[in-house]
């Protein structure tokens, strides 16, 4: 999985850094990369609340409130463990000489991947809700 995100990290900001010269890209490709673990934090919570009723009750409109303090904490949490990890860890840079090479097939098949991906996050959301109403 962690390839994965470093390879949605690395076409995000490659794709940002195409577009403007600012250093502080790799933000963009942490928050995309928060975006999309935070659907599918949702959506395993909502399939999960369907068979445990204590997590069923984050969902309801009396604890929302609740919930969405906790939301926020958690993407907060997650979003600044993204960017130390890129920022620090696992480098634009690291992942630039890892991947710049790569030959067409490869860059191919890792686009159908990313979309692959980011389609199943979708659905999985919508069947999740879908689920759970």
């Amino acid at each position: 999985m962690k390839f994965l995100f470093d390879y949605i990290f690395f076409k995000v900001t490659s794709f940002y850094l195409q577009i403007s010269d600012d250093k502080s890209n790799y933000i963009m490709g942490s928050v995309v990369l928060t975006i999309l673990q935070m659907l599918n934090i949702i959506s395993i919570m909502l399939i999960l609340s369907v068979f445990f009723k204590q997590l069923a009750s984050f969902f309801d409109k009396s604890n929302m409130a609740y919930g969405k303090y906790v939301f926020f904490v958690v993407c907060t949490i997650l979003l600044a463990l993204n960017i130390i990890n890129y920022s620090k860890v696992t480098t634009y840079e690291y992942l630039n000489q890892k991947w710049a090479i790569e030959g067409e097939t490869k860059k191919k098949k890792r686009k159908i991947l990313i979309i692959s991906y980011i389609l199943l996050s979708i659905v999985l959301l919508i069947f999740s809700i879908k689920i759970y109403k």
